[in-house]
């Protein structure tokens, strides 16, 4: 859905009338729990929720970073074939969806 753009985000749903404000809803929830201001909240498009720069979301998108990198650095060193590296990233895809209470996001091939 987000390849195809039509995952609904803020900035999408502002321009078309159905929101306010195209803030990040997670990056203002991140600021009134350490009690920041809420002015000037980045947009939240796909790029930014998908980014480290999403304060709502900079800790799950780090740590999906480094455990691809990782799996990927254990192919290599195993010289194993990139079939593993699918099923490590299906598991990976798995556990996100887990972590965010739905399915995972997309299908890994």
């Amino acid at each position: 859905m987000v390849v195809a753009g039509n995952t609904p985000t803020a900035n999408s749903l502002t321009k078309i009338g159905k929101m306010q404000s195209a803030g990040c809803r997670l990056c203002r929830i991140a600021r009134e729990a350490r009690g920041e201001s809420t002015d000037g909240v980045a947009a939240e498009t796909h790029g930014h929720i998908n980014s480290a720069g999403c304060k709502g979301m900079a800790t799950t998108v780090t740590a999906a970073h480094h455990s691809i990198w990782r799996h990927l650095k254990k192919i290599r060193q195993n010289g194993r074939k990139m079939t593993s590296f699918r099923r490590g990233t299906a598991k990976l895809a798995a556990w996100v969806g887990r972590e965010l209470g739905g399915s995972a996001p997309h299908q890994c091939r």
